[in-house]
């Protein structure tokens, strides 16, 4: 789930039920996966923190491991805040909506101002607020979920002395992170697709205007 999305299109996908019913279910898939991932590393802490964990020879990862279990948690802490705070913009958008139904349903004041929809409003305040959360969700879900694999393979190459354990263990973490890595990659593509098409269409627009004067 990547949800960048482009200020010209936000509020035309947020007035759409079912985009929205979209985006608050993976929403709340992420949070769920995070804080799994945030107790994961807690345990984790718990275990490498204990010093009769590690051989003589592995002392000196310690202080290594423990930071990246710390560096894990809150990333994934942070995760789990910016999914509530993207699924608190998109309560208000669907309340902003409601209320305008039910406003527009009772008898209008007269008013010689033009206002814009409440939904609206809350689209244009909410959507680079939007964006920003969402980047920020982005970098800290990744590092948080790409910090575990590596905290272990640290472990491992400095406690196990088996080969076959360490390269077990490389190619497990390989084949673990390989399907998010293609999903992301899709996702980056598809971003970079959808703003080189806009930029296609505000260079066209530019062009007609040139055309119809001469």
């Amino acid at each position: 789930m990547f949800m960048i999305i482009l200020p010209r299109d936000f509020d035309r996908m947020m007035s759409q039920k079912e985009l929205r019913d979209g985006f608050q279910a993976s929403l709340q898939n992420a949070s769920v996966v995070s804080g799994l991932l945030a107790g994961i590393a807690a345990s984790l802490y718990g275990f490498f923190k204990d010093y009769s964990n590690y051989n003589e020879f592995g002392r000196s990862t310690h202080e290594l491991v423990v930071a990246l279990c710390y560096f894990s948690l809150l990333s994934n802490i942070g995760a789990v805040m910016c999914c509530l705070f993207l699924g608190y913009i998109l309560n208000e958008i669907q309340i902003a909506e409601i209320m305008e139904k039910s406003q527009s349903e009772q008898v209008p004041e007269p008013s010689s101002a033009v206002k814009l929809p409440r939904r609206e409003r809350m689209s244009a305040r909410l959507g680079s607020a939007w964006n920003a959360t969402a980047t920020y969700w982005v970098f800290m879900f990744c590092v948080g979920t790409l910090t575990l694999p590596v905290l272990l393979l640290v472990y491992i190459f400095n406690q196990e002395k088996s080969k076959a354990v360490k390269g077990i263990s490389v190619v497990l973490v390989i084949y673990l992170l390989h399907p998010p890595s293609l999903l992301m990659k899709s996702m980056f593509r598809r971003q970079a697709r959808r703003r080189e098409r806009v930029e296609e269409e505000q260079t066209q627009e530019e062009v007609d205007p040139v055309k119809e004067e001469a």
